[in-house]
């Protein structure tokens, strides 16, 4: 929390005069800190959310869109040693990958310790208090769910899930390749039977 508040200072202030972007996958792919950080910092069991939102709230869905590429090139297969761009590549996609697993552990708990925190804070209200908030008449304070899906390439069948780990990542795309990833999209949310109810 420390870190990411100096973090923050520093972009508000004279000491950062420019801004150089680099891969967000090297320091939080999914985007999920921002969150954990916030449940880390909350002095609250709901918190971020107002009281008003936690006592109304039955559900809440996170969709965790993974478009990791798997393993590349072909140089673990060969006598030769690999180039020094295969071995960099290597590298930072192994401290990506280590990366992404430790944030998205991170995050299920968080989410999970956010979720038995807010349903025991609700159930600790009283049924006036719990009006009072904004909660129905027919409020059941143990009647909310915190929710995880994942949507991965790995979910498609192997000749889809190759020709998606196919595309490079980079900001310009053809247009046959961009239409493959919209409709890899759409398709991965349509089949998803856990986000049929939504």
């Amino acid at each position: 929390m420390q870190a990411f508040a100096e973090a923050l200072k520093r972009y508000r202030t004279d000491q950062v005069r420019y801004l150089k972007l680099a891969d967000g996958g090297i320091t939080d792919n999914f985007g999920l800190s921002g969150l954990v950080i916030a449940r880390t910092a909350a002095d609250k069991p709901y918190a971020p959310l107002a009281p008003d939102r936690a006592v109304k709230l039955r559900r809440v869905v996170f969709i965790i869109v993974n478009a990791g590429q798997g393993p590349s090139g072909n140089w673990s297969r060969t006598v030769e040693g690999p180039s020094g761009t295969d071995l960099l590549g290597a590298v930072t996609n192994t401290a990506i990958e280590s990366a992404l697993r430790s944030g998205f552990d991170a995050f299920r708990l968080s989410i999970r310790e956010w979720e038995e925190a807010t349903r025991k804070w609700r159930c600790s209200l009283s049924r006036a208090e719990a009006l009072r908030l904004g909660a129905s008449n027919n409020w059941r304070c143990s009647n909310i769910r915190f929710e995880i899906n994942e949507i991965a390439f790995s979910r498609f069948d192997p000749q889809r899930a190759a020709q998606l780990n196919a595309i490079p990542t980079r900001f310009k795309l053809e247009t046959p390749e961009v239409d493959v990833l919209i409709q890899s999209g759409k398709d991965a949310v349509s089949t998803q039977t856990t986000l049929a109810g939504y």
